[in-house]
């Protein structure tokens, strides 16, 4: 690993809370970058100081706190549609107030070195974890930075132990954030584990730790429920490691007590993804029955369509994708057919990490087009919306070349035409709210009327307040007055003024420096 990132915990207490506060960190998945939401941190913040959850609550005729677990939708969520059709996933922007609370104690001085021992004991067993957070020191992003960690370990690393071992298994958590169980955060920060904290309940002893208060304030966000914790924000990144570590400790632990003497293996886990290498075709799969067993205990359990084994672990290293694409795609072609290969890759690898990548470099070679035929215009913007048209993970990349494409044609009504042509394509996918907002980005600067569906399209604009977004009925009358008004967005300002550019720069969608890869 080169020295372009460091560990969260080597940070302190304080630098730690300040990264959980920036709003890369907030929100992790991406959005047009007129969504700020450092003032809501900002004023969330204050409204937190000095003071407990249970000081900004409402109160009932008894005085007492009425607790957000009581109330549904206190957080955003937006169902991202994974493959066109009934494939969703929940992203969550976490109500700021309830975001703090648990920033507040996981950062408080003692708590925080807590969590730092609890991850140097995971380093204790023999699953070797890469997707911790960082904090990148270079030009790339936070998130940049952990995704050049899979390459630099698992897809690099996973080639060197060719050499050592024969075989190679391989599998990951099915729908990994949606089922953890929230109680479990109780037996990681248990001395005795997940079996400790059962005795001790079953004799009628307390337990209380950093896990309750933590596991108290997930359900805080959920209505209560324990299944399942917000995904979108680097925060609860780092509370599925906390959980997945647990479950490392008892991997380790049981291989040495079931497999004894058995050493010649080696696992790599990046967040849900398993690895393991072994010589011992037997005891690799004795391994992978251990590790069901484990993610069973704790209320998950295996992907068997990502669960397969392999001899060939160069090949096996590396994304099915990547080889297609190192493999035989071609240095440079004709600006149609490329948006054919990528749309290609697309349709076999749906939601892959190259796509995306391959996306942006297409962006970057029509950026740098002197000039395009109409025809092309029109054709090759089809064949890229239909790419997201399947996989919408890829819509920021998509309506980054879309608007690229008008800006080349150079012809107003040809891009009026052509969002509303694609606004209608997208009309019939159900749960668009990722669509809807890049949509906005491309239609808002040229005044394009959309009847765009997503909540958080009419507080971009100011046409509703953040209650739409924010269930705070649980706050008292202040605190939620105050937390409906912040603005989030700026769209509205900067189209007023003529200061939002109809083209999508790279910037707004760019992960990567461009010369990474």
């Amino acid at each position: 690993m080169n020295n372009s990132s460091r560990l969260i915990f080597a940070l302190s207490n304080m630098e730690v809370r300040n990264y959980f506060k920036d709003c890369k960190h907030y929100v992790s998945f991406e959005l047009p970058y007129y969504f700020d939401f450092s003032q809501v941190i900002i004023i969330s913040s204050a409204l937190l100081i000095g003071k407990q959850l249970a000081d900004v609550c409402r109160r009932n005729s008894d005085g007492k706190s009425i607790w957000p677990a009581s109330f549904g939708n206190v957080n955003h969520t937006i169902l991202s549609n994974k493959d066109g059709s009934f494939a969703w996933r929940p992203m969550q922007i976490i109500h700021p107030i309830l975001y703090l609370d648990l920033v507040s104690i996981l950062t408080d001085q003692d708590n925080w070195k807590l969590v730092c021992k609890l991850f140097a004991n995971f380093s204790n067993s023999r699953v070797d974890c890469i997707s911790l957070p960082r904090k990148s020191m270079s030009q790339d992003s936070d998130k940049a930075e952990l995704i050049k960690s899979w390459w630099d370990k698992i897809e690099q690393e996973s080639i060197r132990k060719s050499l050592d071992y024969r075989y190679v298994f391989m599998t990951d958590i099915s729908n990994c954030y949606g089922s953890i169980y929230t109680h479990s955060l109780e037996w990681v920060f248990h001395k005795g584990g997940r079996n400790g904290v059962k005795k001790d309940r079953s004799n009628g002893k307390p337990v209380y730790n950093l896990g309750t208060k933590i596991d108290q304030r997930l359900r805080n966000m959920n209505q209560g429920q324990t299944i399942g914790i917000p995904q979108g924000s680097t925060l609860m990144d780092l509370i599925a490691e906390m959980v997945l570590g647990g479950v490392d400790l008892e991997l380790d632990q049981t291989i040495k007590n079931e497999l004894k003497g058995f050493t010649d293996f080696s696992i790599l886990r990046y967040r849900d993804d398993y690895r393991i290498f072994t010589n011992d075709f037997q005891k690799g799969h004795e391994v992978m029955r251990i590790l069901n067993n484990a993610l069973y205990g704790w209320g998950m359990k295996m992907n068997t369509v990502k669960t397969f084994k392999s001899d060939d672990l160069i090949l096996s290293s590396i994304k099915t994708e990547k080889v297609e694409q190192i493999v035989s795609a071609p240095i440079r072609q004709y600006y149609q057919k490329e948006a054919l290969r990528i749309y290609s890759l697309s349709q076999k690898h749906p939601n892959s990490g190259l796509v995306a990548t391959e996306l942006s470099k297409f962006y970057d070679r029509i950026d740098k087009s002197r000039h395009l035929k109409h025809f092309d215009h029109e054709v090759i913007a089809s064949i890229i919306t239909m790419i997201a048209y399947f996989s919408p993970k890829y819509i920021p990349q998509v309506s980054a070349i879309v608007s690229k494409i008008i800006e080349k044609s150079k012809e107003p009504s040809f891009g009026k035409s052509l969002t509303k042509r694609i606004f209608k394509k997208f009309e019939d996918l159900p749960n668009t709210g990722l669509i809807d907002i890049w949509l906005q980005r491309i239609a808002a600067p040229s005044k394009i009327r959309l009847e765009l569906k997503s909540e958080l399209t009419q507080v971009a604009i100011a046409k509703k307040d953040n209650s739409m977004i924010w269930n705070s009925d649980w706050l008292d009358g202040k605190s939620k007055s105050t937390i409906d008004k912040v603005p989030i967005s700026n769209l509205e300002a900067l189209v007023e003024s003529g200061d939002i550019s109809p083209v999508i720069e790279r910037q707004e969608f760019q992960l990567f420096r461009r010369d990474y890869f």
